[in-house]
């Protein structure tokens, strides 16, 4: 099995719930950033270039709460294409 035969596999609603996972991992990953790097460094006075210090910061907080930013957006866009009742593979997996 190929790789383009999964793709054309897969439902529309499977291709919705991962379009909002993703962009919601895209948009935490990028409102992270932008508070702590950008927001701290405006508070310490450094504007004209993003201190390494608060970038190590930001990555270690994105490492910490990715998946359990994954997990309650894969949860909430799950309920919202299956209209509030859990996917067949839900119901499988919590055996």
């Amino acid at each position: 099995m190929t790789s383009l035969s999964r793709l054309r596999r897969r439902s529309r609603g499977e291709w919705t719930v991962a379009l909002v996972v993703y962009g919601g991992l895209l948009l935490f990953v990028v409102a992270v950033y932008a508070v702590l790097v950008l927001g701290g460094g405006l508070l310490l006075g450094r504007t004209s270039s993003a201190d390494v210090a608060l970038s190590v910061v930001a990555t270690a907080v994105v490492a910490l709460a990715f998946d359990q930013v994954q997990a309650r957006l894969e949860a909430f866009a799950s309920r919202v294409v299956h209209g509030g009742l859990p996917s067949p593979y839900d119901v499988l997996r919590r055996f």
